[in-house]
């Protein structure tokens, strides 16, 4: 009887453990997906050869950097990309960056050594919970499957190109959380 016992206790306890394993990975999906909802709310374009906009339509700030290669093409084989901070990007908002500012400084940041056209790879960005984001040329939103780089932006920087008194910022009217 016993025996018995100690068996029906021990199938409860192991149909509890794997309800509970379930409603973790639940949990663990939706978080995902509610952070990939608000990465979502990011996109970036360039203006012709003018100006580059970011825009920030979440209700947090996000840490913005912008990434460059050099080459004759943006197929072109290459080494490490370049970062440049665009800065802190405030909620609801959208900043034009103007585009030779942004080269620029990735030149500056090479040292005057790298040749060729710079070609932007897209931007990488910091939400406000520490997750960070790509979203490439084509602005498809893509996560990141290594190590943060260095030299993106993170949420301990300041200043960055939108300080620059040739950035501008419009409020955007659609804003969401």
């Amino acid at each position: 009887m016993a025996a018995a016992s100690l068996a029906i206790t021990a199938w409860g306890t192991y149909k509890a453990a794997l309800v509970a394993d379930d409603q973790l990975t639940q949990s663990k999906e939706a978080s995902i997906k509610e952070t990939r909802a608000a990465a979502s709310l990011v996109n970036w374009w360039r203006d012709g050869d003018d100006n580059a906009t970011i825009a920030n339509r979440w209700l947090d700030p996000i840490w913005v950097s912008m990434y460059f290669h050099q080459g004759k093409q943006p197929t072109t084989k290459r080494g490490p990309d370049t970062y440049v901070f665009i800065g802190v990007l405030p909620p609801c908002t959208a900043v034009q960056v103007p585009y030779d500012r942004l080269v620029a400084e990735a030149s500056r940041r090479t040292s005057g050594t790298a040749r060729g056209a710079w070609h932007p790879e897209g931007i990488q960005y910091f939400l406000s919970d520490g997750t960070w984001w790509v979203r490439n040329g084509n602005s498809l939103l893509l996560e990141p499957a290594q190590a943060v780089p260095t030299g993106l932006a993170n949420p301990r920087q300041r200043g960055g190109l939108i300080t620059g008194p040739r950035a501008s910022s419009t409020a955007l009217q659609e804003c969401t959380s």
